[in-house]
């Protein structure tokens, strides 16, 4: 029937710009995407010709959804930011091929990502969900791609936290020839740990460890570029609260001998420009999306 063939002829056509789209979210070729979008305002305009409402409508989505992708996906993004092009598609690969994988960035990240990608410490302020550790996970792959030698440091202020930073960090590392160590056992470096970290290009480590790491590996000491504190708001006047304090003090004193950046991630913090003062000399180290 007549219904059928034009059945037939919108489906093949829609499965050729979805296929561009599936070349261009592997591939970043612009291209592809241009030829998605080209094939949509097509069918737009076919089914705007033969009164088929539900399907204009249908395809109008598609072409907006498109056009959004466009401007969150990892190609669009981080080329600009990351500079090295030839890393840089290793490391999206790296996110479009592991489980579950990423292939756009979310409005708050995109929001927050230039401020916290340049050579300055930063406060990044964004909500529980919202991303932050991806964030994280960028600065250690631009770190490691301008430093090569250098050594990034993740501190979670607790185990539990630890545990899940170093599995989201490991899959993406990992495949991309980086190796990751994890420290939140005793707070007393062993002749281990200590090896971990020579070998290492990243360390997630509890505030006891990094104090610890700090102590025994001096020579490590001069490798640190980046160090990221998760939960940075835990300061104040409880004894670890203290602790952390002082060693953030400690930190920034090496990040500014060896020209690094500290990164200070919360979702809680109303005083933003307070903690960035601190860690950066100036209030508006800030990157914050609400």
């Amino acid at each position: 029937s007549v219904e059928e063939i034009e059945s037939f002829v919108y489906t093949k056509i829609l499965a050729k710009a979805i296929s561009h789209m599936v070349q261009y979210v592997i591939s970043g070729n612009k291209d592809a995407l241009m030829e998605a979008q080209k094939i949509l305002l097509d069918l737009i305009e076919l089914s705007q010709i033969n009164g088929e409402s539900h399907l204009w409508w249908i395809f109008r989505l598609l072409y907006l959804v498109f056009g959004e992708y466009e401007e969150a996906s990892l190609w669009t993004v981080l080329p600009p930011i990351i500079g090295n092009q030839e890393k840089c598609s290793d490391y999206i690969r790296a996110n479009i091929y592991k489980q579950p994988s990423v292939v756009e960035l979310f409005k708050s990240q995109r929001e927050c990502i230039n401020k916290s990608l340049n050579d300055d410490s930063v406060v990044i302020g964004m909500p529980t969900s919202s991303g932050k550790t991806k964030i994280a996970e960028i600065s250690i792959i631009k770190t490691l791609i301008d430093y090569p030698d250098s050594l990034c440091i993740y501190i979670a202020p607790f185990r539990s936290l630890a545990n899940e930073i170093e599995y989201s960090l490991s899959s993406v590392l990992n495949s991309m020839g980086y190796v990751l160590s994890n420290l939140y056992g005793s707070a007393q470096a062993t002749q281990i740990d200590r090896q971990l970290v020579s070998e290492a290009n990243v360390v997630v480590a509890t505030l006891e460890n990094t104090k610890s790491i700090l102590r025994s590996n001096p020579e490590s000491e001069e490798r640190i570029k980046l160090v990221i504190i998760d939960e940075g708001h835990l300061v104040g006047g409880q004894p670890r609260y203290i602790t952390a304090e002082l060693l953030i003090e400690e930190i920034k004193t090496i990040l500014k001998k060896n020209n690094g950046k500290l990164i200070l991630l919360s979702a809680v913090l109303p005083n933003l420009s307070d903690f960035s003062e601190w860690i950066s000399e100036s209030k508006d180290r800030i990157s914050k999306s609400s």
